[in-house]
């Protein structure tokens, strides 16, 4: 593995803090220009200006560029299949989804296939460079920006306790000129009005997905004050998705140690200790946050959002069965549909095997058992309910597995090489 130089040590640090940060933007007037986004892009910039000076750096450049290379190769040739498909095919409904610009504009080439598509080149570059320049060093920071992100949502809601009005004086992200990019949003637990935690991302079941993975990286780096801190914000953002991705874990951990894991037990026996001391607080509490949601208008649309976008998908021609209708065209529910109507199948199994692979063949020491189940936890997540391809922490997350198994690989090929006498 090569040495990191320090200049883009010094860079990633910065990016760390402000790389889960989503609703506040350097220009609010244009989408898309989070200090995450743009140093994503700028991180490209950095390394090419790096390579001309460092020699020891251009064999890794030129490997990483490869890569880039046959990923925009395959992401193009699947669209151009695509939009070719729909140049011919002219009898395809798409009334019945949800298009991510609705305008009537024509099928073939539309404008979201593009704009997307820079979401996702910042995504690619943000995996691309972890990928290449992770040390351990970086872990610090990594946790650092969450635990940024927790605090400015922990202030937030002390904030509405003691005023009863929205604290939040950052977020300047707007949709269609007027519609914040923060959804600030209240509950009742047992009359009391407590606000929903969602610091700068936008809104609750966001800030879950954002920081479910650094929860469990926090873990399994024995940094129990920081994991400490995240789950309280985790709980008090009251999210479907953050109590699915909590349970979920726990699971994983009681599965993957064939039941010998302590912990989960220890926490299973805890909440049905207090469960059963509080019988009554732990029904409407689940009413709260469980079954008035499965009946709520939101989940009904979501049920049917789905099973739409999925018959649309069974009813496409067979071409865009392969490799769908185009990039960024349809934003369903979940991530399922999405990337079945948007890629097709290839793209299905593409995006699915980029999370699998690490999950399988990471080594089983304590940081790759992290990983392993941040990547599962986020992968469940976005299949179900959350259609984000482009959050930069899940790329973050998936650069630090494929890292360390490149360095799992180089060390494995050290130990092969016999020694020769000269």
């Amino acid at each position: 593995m090569i040495q990191t130089p320090s200049l883009l040590n010094k860079y990633f640090y910065i990016w760390a803090l402000a790389l889960p940060i989503t609703s506040f933007l350097l220009i609010p007037s244009i989408q898309g220009t989070t200090i995450g986004y743009l140093m994503a892009f700028l991180s490209v910039a950095v390394v090419f200006v790096l390579a001309v000076t460092r020699m020891d750096l251009r064999h890794t450049l030129n490997e990483q560029l490869v890569q880039l290379f046959l990923f925009l190769l395959a992401y193009v040739t699947c669209n151009l299949i695509a939009q070719a498909g729909l140049l011919v095919n002219h009898g395809i409904d798409f009334t019945q989804v949800r298009l991510v610009e609705d305008r009537d504009t024509g099928y073939a080439f539309k404008n979201s296939l593009f704009t997307q598509s820079i979401y996702l080149f910042a995504a690619i570059f943000t995996f691309f460079f972890v990928k290449t320049f992770y040390q351990p060093s970086w872990n610090r920071c990594i946790l650092a920006g969450a635990v940024l992100l927790a605090a400015y949502g922990m202030y937030e809601w002390v904030y509405f306790q003691l005023f009863h009005r929205n604290g939040d004086f950052l977020t300047n992200r707007v949709f269609n000129g007027h519609v914040s990019g923060s959804l600030f949003q209240t509950t009742k637990l047992f009359g009391w009005e407590v606000m929903r935690l969602k610091s700068l991302t936008g809104e609750p079941s966001m800030y879950a997905f954002t920081v479910l993975p650094f929860w469990i990286f926090a873990i399994h780096l024995r940094k129990t004050a920081v994991h400490l801190l995240l789950l309280l914000t985790l709980i008090l953002s009251t999210s479907t998705t953050a109590y699915i991705g909590i349970f979920l874990y726990f699971m994983l951990r009681l599965l993957y140690s064939r039941f010998k894991d302590k912990s989960p037990f220890v926490v299973a026996w805890a909440l049905a200790l207090i469960s059963a001391a509080n019988y009554q607080i732990v029904v409407r509490i689940y009413e709260m946050l469980f079954a008035s949601k499965l009946d709520s208008h939101s989940a009904m649309m979501r049920s049917s959002m789905f099973q739409n976008h999925l018959n649309f998908y069974l009813e496409l021609p067979f071409l865009h069965k392969l490799f769908g209708v185009g990039f960024g065209y349809i934003r369903s529910s979940d991530m399922f549909t999405t990337l079945l109507n948007n890629l097709g199948l290839v793209g299905l199994l593409a995006f699915t095997a980029l999370f699998m692979i690490p999950v399988f063949k990471l080594r089983n020491d304590e940081m790759g058992k992290g990983l392993k189940f941040a990547l599962i936890v986020l992968f469940v997540c976005m299949m179900t309910s959350v259609p984000e391809f482009a959050y930069l922490p899940t790329w973050l997350f998936l650069g630090v597995a494929y890292w360390r198994l490149a360095a799992g690989s180089s060390q494995a090929d050290t130990r092969r090489t016999p020694l020769v006498k000269v």
